[in-house]
């Protein structure tokens, strides 16, 4: 028997995470990490949810226990269209939604309804490599969009577009993330949201708009700058995608997306394929946390947690890093960018700091879909307290230094 002979074409064109590919190293004891993206655990509300799960499973563990109706359970989708409603978007009482198992789930839900092999999806650049690796996987063509400091350039979505278009390839979606994004920390500006949302509409491709740090934001940011795409007048058509992962906790898989009746009734189908139904269980959890107003306080400390975080690394940054180097400054979520003079390699540099120094950080190449950014990396402040971010920024300044000489 030959294995290889036996696996679908897109099973064989499967490639492993290079970020989960360096787990081993980046997780080790004593290493000051910049790396993985996950959400701090002392952020979790372990007791709260602790409480509620006695009282649920006390009161209604029949009910929990069992099987859920696949786009969740009525009174969670009534609680998440509020939670839509404070972000402008209008789902009713929650028939234009559906809880998923992680956002994660929810992209590759989205890849298995609409693409088809060669559709061409355009990404920001750089971009989510677990979006990316999703959408390989449905053997999509992927076409990288520039973005700056305020986010995607509208002229190159348009140039992008035009250009596929007079080609004959079939532009399916745009995929970006607004709000903080991950890697780079860039939120669109409100002006180019509006631009974007109406490109789509004149090139008629959707918009996939992942929103997982939206909640996120730190002192100085308003809701209107964090607004959705979807909320925008025009943007009825956008799938819009959050999550409880990064402001709750990543254990329960809870999360959802909004989009046209049309799209989440031909979703549903597909999720009844996958998995019949989300945990009932996990989304009454979360309920029942948030109609208690345990969320809201919790956010507001999240936010003053995460933000103290970057207000340390950005000050470490300013003041040790070379002028050589440039680098983001996010106003919410997790993640810094940097880039390195042209002609050094970061992957090289990011194996050589883990073993030299034990300081982690994750190379940027593997985020751009084009074979560029390998003078890039991304830093999260999320892991480590604030004497660690200092001291593994003054560490990589200076190994930094003596690389470019």
């Amino acid at each position: 028997m030959q294995p290889e002979n036996l696996f679908s074409q897109s099973a064989r064109l499967m490639q492993p995470s290079p970020i989960r590919r360096m787990a081993g190293l980046v997780n080790q004891p004593g290493v000051i990490s910049f790396a993985g993206g996950m959400p701090n655990p002392a952020t979790f509300p372990d007791q709260d949810l602790r409480l509620i799960l006695d009282e649920i499973v006390g009161q209604d563990g029949a009910r929990i226990f069992q099987y859920g109706v696949t786009r969740g359970l009525q009174e969670f989708c009534e609680l998440l269209a509020g939670l839509l409603a404070h972000r402008g978007i209008d789902v009713g009482s929650g028939q234009g939604l559906m809880v998923t198992n992680g956002s994660q789930q929810g992209l590759n839900l989205v890849s298995q309804v609409f693409l088809d092999p060669g559709d061409v999806v355009l990404v920001e650049s750089p971009s989510y490599v677990g979006a990316l690796a999703c959408f390989r996987n449905h053997q999509a063509e992927l076409v990288g969009v520039a973005q700056d400091e305020d986010g995607i350039v509208p002229e190159e979505l348009d140039e992008r577009a035009a250009a596929l278009a007079a080609a004959g390839k079939r532009v399916k979606f745009l995929y970006c993330i607004p709000n903080f994004q991950n890697p780079s920390g860039v939120t669109i500006t409100p002006a180019r949201r509006a631009r974007i949302v109406e490109m789509a509409r004149r090139h008629g491709f959707l918009i996939v708009e992942d929103d997982p740090y939206g909640e996120l934001y730190f002192t100085g940011v308003t809701p209107e700058d964090v607004r959705p795409l979807k909320a925008l007048p025009d943007g009825e058509d956008v799938i819009y995608l959050s999550s409880f992962s990064k402001v709750v906790t990543p254990g329960l898989r809870t999360a959802y997306l909004a989009g046209p009746e049309w799209v989440i009734a031909r979703l549903e189908l597909a999720k009844q394929a996958a998995d019949l139904c989300s945990s009932s269980l996990d989304q009454r959890l979360i309920y029942e946390y948030c109609r208690r107003g345990l969320y809201a306080t919790h956010l507001q400390e999240v936010r003053d947690f995460y933000d103290v975080k970057c207000q340390a690394m950005l000050a470490a940054m300013d003041r040790f890093m070379p002028q050589a180097i440039t680098w983001t400054r996010p106003r919410g979520g997790m993640f810094l960018w940097g880039t390195l003079p042209e002609g050094l390699d970061a992957e090289v540099l990011a194996m050589e700091a883990v073993q030299r120094l034990q300081v982690a950080f994750i190379h940027g190449a593997p985020f751009f879909v084009d074979g560029s950014g390998q003078n890039t990396f991304r830093l999260t402040f999320a892991k480590e307290d604030v004497p660690a971010i200092e001291q593994g920024v003054h560490l990589l300044a200076e190994f930094f230094r003596a690389k470019i000489g």
